[in-house]
């Protein structure tokens, strides 16, 4: 199995950055992922699941011989301090596998990191890699 590694500086964005906390978050990971929908864990902290707009990992809809619908983006580790956020995601679709199976599939993987400059959340990079 192959597995490629992209990675992006989006920082040079000739636009200018969001102030609003919400929907800069969501449109990073919209912008680097392309997904339409974002599906949180319910581990996650409640103000970060609120903040996002997300559906809740019990709410997707099964998709028979999926365990993550295409275009879904699923939120699986979350960091964040004063000033960084380093996000883990995953968008499908995931195939699903029999029990006793090897995964070969697993969708297409991101590492995103913000900055905040000047009160505002900016994307320094992101890493993007398929299984």
């Amino acid at each position: 199995m192959c597995l490629i590694v992209v990675v992006l500086a989006l920082r040079c964005s000739s636009a200018a950055p969001s102030c609003d906390y919400s929907q800069t978050i969501r449109g990073a990971l919209q912008k680097v992922s392309g997904a339409a929908t974002i599906v949180v864990r319910d581990e996650l902290p409640r103000q970060v699941r609120r903040e996002l707009h997300a559906i809740s990992q019990r709410d997707v809809s099964a998709v028979p011989g999926l365990d993550l619908p295409d275009d879904y983006l699923l939120i699986t580790g979350w960091e964040q301090s004063s000033d960084r956020i380093r996000i883990e995601a995953t968008k499908g679709p995931v195939p699903r596998i029999p029990r006793g199976f090897v995964r070969l599939a697993c969708g297409t993987r991101y590492a995103i990191v913000m900055v905040r400059e000047n009160g505002c959340w900016i994307v320094e990079n992101s890493t993007t890699s398929e299984c």
